[in-house]
């Protein structure tokens, strides 16, 4: 299983930047999708999208990156959407990042909102089919 930090950023409160950071990491297709290393910026956006927030939100604004630990061979942040268009991810790139055991996302809000510069981080890990055994196998 990997274990990431969701790091929402430039968001109008720490509220909005929780919120986010809490919907994105709790989704169960983003997981899905991270587990299978599958660089899907669409989970992530919707997830955000889907998330209420204090203000209005424009989807030309927001970017999505994978970001591998400072340790890696490759430490540079990938680019998956940038303010609201796809950025052509390497798809070789993205697998070897989810493939390892810690990484964040960081989605942008582009500073949206007044203020528009807050930070929310939030630790979760992937939906693996061992997880999905075990919890499933699991009676009370």
């Amino acid at each position: 299983m990997s274990c990431l930090i969701v790091n929402k950023q430039n968001a109008a409160s720490y509220t909005d930047a929780h919120r986010v950071a809490s919907t994105v990491s709790t989704s169960a297709l983003v997981k899905t999708a991270l587990y299978g290393e599958d660089a899907n910026w669409g989970r992530i956006l919707f997830s955000t999208g889907s998330t209420p927030l204090s203000t209005p939100r424009d989807p030309s604004r927001v970017s999505v990156s994978f970001v591998p630990p400072a340790s890696s061979a490759n430490p540079s942040p990938l680019p998956l959407l940038v303010h609201g268009e796809p950025a052509g991810a390497d798809e070789v790139r993205a697998s070897e990042i989810l493939g390892g055991d810690e990484f964040a996302i960081v989605v942008d809000l582009g500073g949206q909102g007044v203020g528009g510069k807050e930070l929310a981080k939030y630790w979760t890990c992937d939906f693996s089919y061992e997880y999905v055994r075990i919890n499933g196998d699991y009676r009370t």
